[in-house]
């Protein structure tokens, strides 16, 4: 780890945290199943019943990826009120800080778009670099400089060029797969507790054993959506910081993004047509303070954030 105000260069930072989003990945992966693999134990019932239920949970699963990353990402500009950015005026600048982190970043220019609020942040979306989109509010193109804007451009083509989006929609599937089978797991329990109770259940040996599994699968269904979610938002979290640094490898000045930051802190709140079901999405959670520091925030607090880019080069 590194000490405080000790120089980390970017590159390090990228390694450490494309590892520790891998391991977040392996960990959400075996809740899933596991979580699965406790439904099919249950009913069809027996070690073969769950690895089936597993297994078929995973295909579900990735139908619904799949679903979800070819919807675009349209859907999110109508929810924004957002409209294409002219490359006239001031969009000619927007416009030429695209160009340039594309270019540096070596994947083709977003599509580009404005929203329509005073409020600063900016956020990526789309399937893949091929398809994809960047939208900037319109505070945050009145409110920064040109290094400023290119810092926060960095950041969203990082996003981008990292695959952060599809990686997210994949964590998000996971996490409402989760939910959906703790919610089964939970009337499952129920079910088995009335039968244990009523001291049914011979093909399973009688009322104890019921009561016993039943107490297991309540448990876990209680316990797992709640780790998905600290799962779920940890690799959000990560990912943040790995655009933070990936930007500095594009524009090799930290001290833009550190400032955009610092006005961004201040002025993202009260954004206009902002969705929390896009919270993730943005450049900072306009819906959480900048400061906050939690398990359950979906963006690290933007001071660590910007000790962290300042630590780089």
């Amino acid at each position: 780890m590194a000490q405080q105000g000790e120089r980390v260069p970017f590159h390090v930072q990228i390694a450490r945290n494309k590892r520790a989003t891998a391991v977040l990945v392996i960990l959400f992966s075996i809740l899933l199943a596991f979580v699965a693999f406790w439904v099919g134990l249950i009913f069809p019932g027996g070690w073969e019943g769950g690895v089936a239920v597993a297994a078929g949970v995973g295909v579900i699963t990735f139908a619904w990826f799949l679903a979800s990353y070819y919807s675009g990402g349209y859907l999110l500009m109508t929810m924004h009120h957002a409209y294409p950015a002219a490359p006239t005026k001031g969009g000619r600048v927007l416009y030429n800080v695209v160009d340039e982190m594309a270019i540096a970043a070596g994947v083709p220019r977003p599509l580009i778009f404005v929203v329509p609020t005073s409020a600063m942040n900016a956020f990526a979306t789309g399937r893949d670099p091929e398809n994809s989109i960047i939208a900037v509010t319109k505070g945050l193109l009145d409110k920064l400089d040109r290094d400023e804007l290119q810092g926060v451009v960095a950041h969203e083509i990082s996003h981008i060029r990292n695959y952060d989006i599809r990686l997210m929609m994949m964590v998000a599937t996971f996490a409402g797969m989760v939910v959906i089978l703790s919610e089964i797991l939970w009337y499952m329990s129920r079910v088995l507790l009335r039968a244990g109770l009523s001291g049914g259940g011979n093909r399973r040996g009688g009322g104890a054993p019921l009561l016993l599994l039943a107490a297991v699968a309540a448990i876990i269904s209680l316990v797992a959506p709640i780790i998905a979610v600290l799962i779920q938002f940890a690799i959000s979290r990560r990912r943040e910081y790995l655009a933070d640094a990936s930007a500095v490898e594009l524009t090799r000045y930290p001290e833009g993004l550190a400032r955009a930051l610092e006005k961004i802190a201040f002025g993202c709140r009260g954004m206009k047509y902002a969705s929390k079901a896009a919270a993730h999405l943005y450049i900072q959670n306009p819906f959480m303070r900048a400061s906050a520091s939690s398990l359950f925030a979906t963006h690290p607090p933007i001071s660590e954030r910007i000790r962290r880019i300042r630590a780089m080069m």
